[in-house]
């Protein structure tokens, strides 16, 4: 059996790429056991939800969202 997670580094400025995304692993024939969005610090969680993801909030910036 296949078990994955997905991780996704966003600013979320832009809510309705994230929700196409998001709604893209829906369709997914192997779901992932869970999908991880890190965000940066300041900026707000998209109100768009499948009930997998689990938000991280981070330091602005790709290395510190790499380093995470």
């Amino acid at each position: 059996m296949l078990t994955y997670s997905i991780a996704i580094r966003t600013l979320a400025t832009n809510p309705d790429v994230l929700k196409r995304e998001l709604e893209s692993i829906v369709l997914q024939t192997a779901q992932p056991e869970k999908v991880v969005i890190y965000i940066a610090e300041g900026y707000v969680r998209p109100s768009y939800a499948i009930g997998k993801e689990e938000y991280v909030w981070v330091r602005k910036g790709m290395v510190a969202q790499r380093a995470l």
